[in-house]
């Protein structure tokens, strides 16, 4: 399985529902920094401005949304929050949210990434720092400042290319998923026809 990540846009806010809902309430915690009630996430999720930040999302093979990231312009540069579904951790998806939330920051002329979090998530001070990113801790949180370089001459054509690849694997997923369920009606069908003989 080789994850692919998609721009998001208003379309997906019941996926981002979705994905927020089914984190933990200790993964809440360590994505929001407080715990958050249904409500709080609604709130969070109907607020995202898809014009004025970037939304990234990696899906499973049933449309999953398993992991997200949301880029936000703040008095530094931009902001990331980062979260993926514990069955895919360590699995290259953050990994993969992390390299293309850079790329598009590169491209947008932003010179630093900062990610804050509790200092209790260390799974994600750990992946930003294997991109060069300095972690200052203080009061039981953590601030991470990714420098970024200049965007190169072939980065545009790089994430147009890469926004192909996750635009045809989106598209291959929810066509493979379709194929799915009409045979499992199928299924059903002549079982079900099977039992009335």
């Amino acid at each position: 399985w080789e994850p692919a990540a998609l721009h998001l846009t208003e379309h997906f806010r019941a996926a981002l529902r979705t994905h927020f809902a089914a984190l933990s309430a200790e993964d809440l915690h360590l994505r929001f920094g407080t715990h958050c009630r249904p409500e709080v996430l609604d709130s969070y999720v109907a607020g995202i401005d898809f014009s004025g930040c970037t939304v990234l999302g990696v899906f499973d093979a049933e449309l999953q949304l398993v992991g997200a990231a949301h880029l936000s312009p703040d008095s530094a540069g931009w902001e990331l929050g980062l979260s993926v579904l514990t069955d895919w951790r360590c699995r290259g998806v953050g990994t993969l949210l992390l390299r293309r939330a850079m790329q598009q920051a590169r491209l947008a002329e932003v010179d630093r990434i900062s990610v804050h979090c509790l200092s209790e998530n260390q799974a994600l001070m750990r992946l930003v720092r294997k991109v060069g990113a300095e972690v200052v801790e203080s009061n039981g949180e953590s601030d991470g400042i990714i420098v970024l370089p200049g965007t190169l001459l072939f980065d545009r054509w790089d994430e147009l290319a890469e926004e192909q690849i996750a635009t045809f694997n989106f598209g291959w997923k929810a066509q493979r998923l379709l194929v799915r369920r009409w045979i499992r009606q199928v299924d059903a069908a002549q079982i079900l026809g099977a039992t009335r003989t």
